[in-house]
């Protein structure tokens, strides 16, 4: 496995920047074997064990609780017994005796649509909530879940993380998803350079604030083998005592699409290991398998699918042809990206400008259209449609997707098309991820069929 890029610092991770804070900054942390008296608790932080004394009043819910997570605390004093503050806008959260189903309790971070959650929930997992950054998507998200909470913030910012512990009580495993793009090879592969990299370390320390049971990211292959990632990531076992297992699956192995991606299961040390085993294939799957017709949508529905002539112009404009974007029905679906549906303009939730000439010159674009025939004979090329391309990369598309109040077909295509099939690999112990044994270790999504 050869690696790419630098690993860069992991400082601030886990616990404060202690030599660089300033009296009177907020800070968040884990203390642990904390005891206290009626304006005051003293304990040690988590993991680098500084002693630490907190003046304040704390609500008698979290005593008898010897691990506490503190967000929004002041420092006020350095040295040898590190001094904090709680004030009205402190959030204390306890970490207690908790029944085993709660690690079956999920929030999906940097969700997009929480495709994920949809996995999970088919493999036994209860989706509680979630956190996404970007507007567009939240609004997706919310089309997909109703119902389920979904904190509109960066995860990279503690308030938001504050936000999530006070919405959704711990303890929760965590989904991750964080930001493909500095490292996927169709994105910058700027990795630790690109902003979106912050990402990864938000993860990790949402993980520690959190007390997370079981973390499970999925990513591009090239994140795996990043150094700046692995380095990030390594904190949770060197530091934290987590045991990470790892599996790269292919979608295609068991489905219509491509996709190859990157798992990993951290795991609390209290539970321990588990075996990630590699799934069966069965890999005869076609798009003509799962969508046997092309379905004719009504008219107002192919207005917002049809490519424009500015599409049309940016498709061509490195001298290809619009039938090299064929789907081609007897064959497999090449990976959907992030992009779907917007790659001749700028992305709708924000992450990116539109292409530049020379890019797409160089570069091409990646698309997948569908050929439809019009009244004057002629042929136009249109993009698929949502539930199309979800429903081909193993996510039942929700009803509300075909109704009237749906969101923009546009802002749907624009999502991070995870798929369901993979999450459900089975764990051992109590994370059994199956709900049927006989269907070889991994759970079907059942039959679904886009009306005629």
């Amino acid at each position: 496995m050869t690696s790419w890029d630098t690993p860069g610092s992991t400082v601030g991770i886990l616990n404060p920047n202690w030599d660089k804070l300033e009296v009177g900054s907020k800070i968040s942390l884990v203390l642990d074997g904390c005891f206290y008296t009626n304006g005051m608790l003293v304990g040690t932080s988590l993991p680098d064990g500084r002693p630490v004394k907190v003046v304040g009043a704390v609500n008698n819910g979290v005593r008898g609780c010897h691990r506490l997570t503190m967000f929004d605390v002041v420092y006020a004093k350095g040295g040898a017994r590190i001094e904090l503050l709680l004030t009205d806008l402190s959030v204390v959260i306890a970490h207690g005796l908790s029944p085993v189903d709660a690690i079956m309790r999920c929030v999906e971070i940097c969700s997009g649509a929480a495709c994920s959650s949809v996995g999970l929930a088919a493999a036994g997992f209860r989706h509680v909530g979630s956190v996404e950054w970007r507007a567009p998507l939240v609004e997706v998200h919310r089309s997909c879940h109703p119902g389920i909470p979904i904190i509109h913030g960066d995860i990279a910012d503690m308030s938001c993380l504050k936000e999530l512990a006070q919405t959704v009580e711990p303890p929760f495993s965590m989904m991750a998803g964080f930001s493909c793009q500095p490292y996927s090879s169709a994105g910058s592969q700027g990795g630790s350079g690109d902003e979106r990299s912050g990402t990864v370390p938000a993860t990790v320390t949402a993980c520690h604030l959190l007390q997370v049971p079981v973390l499970l990211i999925e990513n591009v292959t090239q994140a795996r083998t990043n150094q700046f990632v692995r380095a990030c990531l390594q904190q949770l076992e060197s530091q934290l005592g987590y045991s990470l297992n790892e599996v790269c699956l292919r979608l295609e192995d068991n489905w219509c699409t491509r996709r190859f991606r990157w798992w990993l299961v951290a795991t609390h040390p209290s539970i321990g290991p588990i075996a990630l085993p590699e799934w069966p294939k069965h890999p005869s799957l076609n798009i003509r398998d799962i969508m046997p017709f092309i379905k004719p949508w009504p008219q107002e529905v192919l207005a917002e699918l049809i490519l424009s002539d500015h599409e049309v112009s940016r498709f061509t404009l490195d001298g290809s042809t619009l039938r090299k974007y064929h789907v081609q029905l007897d064959g497999k679906l090449p990976t959907s990206l992030h992009s779907s549906g917007c790659q001749a303009d700028a992305c709708p939730c924000g992450c990116r400008p539109e292409f530049s000439d020379q890019l797409i010159r160089q570069k091409g674009l990646y698309a997948q259209l569908v050929q439809i025939p019009v009244s004057d004979g002629s042929v136009v090329f249109r993009h698929l449609h949502p539930c199309e391309l979800a429903l081909l990369n193993g996510m039942p598309p929700p009803e509300a997707w075909m109704g009237p109040d749906r969101p923009s077909l546009k802002a749907l295509l624009v999502r991070c098309w995870s798929t369901c099939i993979p999450i459900t690999i089975c764990l051992d112990w109590s994370l059994h991820c199956t709900t049927s044994s006989s269907h070889d270790g991994f759970a079907p999504i059942g039959s679904y069929h886009l009306p005629q």
